[in-house]
């Protein structure tokens, strides 16, 4: 895969795109770099949080590292602390080049498959990150970290979605949140002056005061950010029947 980006009003979208190929029939894929990304420094913080966990893909003389803990919470901080900076665009930039040269010392390559992302990385030159100094490690001997999720198509662009709900970072979507808050003002509205709107602006509002009758657990998940990858407001507009019932509307909007 390669990097792309695209511009929409003063906002850049980073994406991983994989290069088409003539053998292969299937739509490319184009995936949100922070999807990927988070995930993958969120597997390496976990690793450097717990590396008596992997010791023994690890040279023996990490465990003589003085404060191994402590060291390890170093390394972490190269990709989980972004440097200090006014502006907070330049500061992600310095967080993913510090992630960058991470992996790339590290020699990781990412794997993604519909079903999960895989990252190995070298044994040797994390321990020799972690001592200090060259080990005895064998080069050969990886680390492998497996990550099962699945991807979502929603739009143009694949969804990376956690296996476990528990792990989906939040994505509060502000879109959504706004339609909410129509659908009660739409709702009030209607319900105040239904005999002085005209038949054009009743359908509209008629449209949006449905939301008012959204299950509990529904709204709250959208205001937390963690709806369904595949519901955006565009695609919650756009349908045309939605039930009454909680449980239709959770099998609907894709909570079920």
């Amino acid at each position: 895969m390669m990097s792309a980006h695209a511009i929409r009003g003063d906002r850049r979208y980073r994406y991983y795109v994989s290069r088409p190929a003539k053998e292969i029939a299937a739509q490319p894929w184009r995936l949100p770099a922070g999807d990927i990304e988070a995930i993958v420094t969120r597997e390496l913080r976990q690793l450097l949080d717990e590396p008596l966990h992997h010791s023994a893909d690890l040279d023996p003389a990490c465990a003589l590292v003085p404060d191994l803990a402590g060291r390890c919470r170093e390394l972490a901080s190269r990709i989980d602390q972004p440097a200090a900076c006014s502006v907070q665009r330049a500061a992600c930039s310095v967080q993913r080049a510090a992630c960058r040269n991470m992996l790339r010392d590290l020699e990781v390559p990412i794997s993604i498959a519909q079903d999960g992302i895989e990252i190995e990385l070298s044994a040797a030159a994390l321990a020799g990150m972690i001592t200090g100094s060259a080990t005895a490690a064998s080069a050969e001997r990886r680390i492998s970290l497996s990550v099962p999720v699945s991807l979502r198509r929603r739009g143009h662009e694949l969804r990376v979605v956690h296996a476990a709900p528990d792990a989906q970072p939040a994505e509060r979507d502000d879109g959504l949140v706004q339609l909410l808050a129509g659908g009660r003002a739409a709702y009030d509205e209607l319900k105040a002056r239904s005999a002085l709107i005209d038949s054009t602006r009743r359908s509209h509002l008629t449209r949006l005061a449905r939301l008012r009758f959204l299950a509990p657990d529904i709204i709250t998940a959208i205001l937390d950010g963690r709806q369904p990858v595949e519901l955006t407001s565009r695609s919650l507009l756009r349908i045309a029947d939605l039930p009454l019932d909680w449980s239709g509307q959770r099998y609907v909007l894709g909570f079920a």
